[in-house]
């Protein structure tokens, strides 16, 4: 199943990156974020929305 679409949200809910791509697989540039915890969420190609806690050191 690809993935359609990614969102990146600091803890406040502010949006900081979207992303759309029609792939399985998708890299994602981090680096010019502070470190901290954020939350990646991702739409797949059926519409199927997760989201995932990312911690970043």
């Amino acid at each position: 199943m690809n993935i359609k679409q990614i969102e990146l949200f600091d803890i406040f809910g502010k949006l900081l990156m979207e992303k759309k791509a029609n792939e399985s697989t998708v890299t994602l540039d981090v680096s010019p974020y502070a470190k901290g915890m954020y939350l990646l969420r991702y739409t797949l190609s059926n519409d199927t929305q997760q989201t995932k806690k990312i911690i970043k050191e």
